[in-house]
């Protein structure tokens, strides 16, 4: 497991802990992260940096 800080074109960041998985979804243009039991989706024209940290 590990972290990822993702910085938000609003200015924004957030630091997401525990991801087991990081990947984007080409086909809906989307990062899918999971943590545990958890699966979030962020759209990749929200994000402006994303990576471990």
């Amino acid at each position: 497991m590990y972290d990822i800080k993702i910085e938000f074109t609003d200015g924004t960041e957030k630091i997401v802990e525990n991801v087991e998985d990081c990947e984007l979804n080409f086909k809906t243009r989307c990062f899918c992260i999971e943590t545990g039991d958890d699966r979030y989706f962020v759209p990749c024209e929200t994000v402006k940096y994303i990576g471990k940290i």
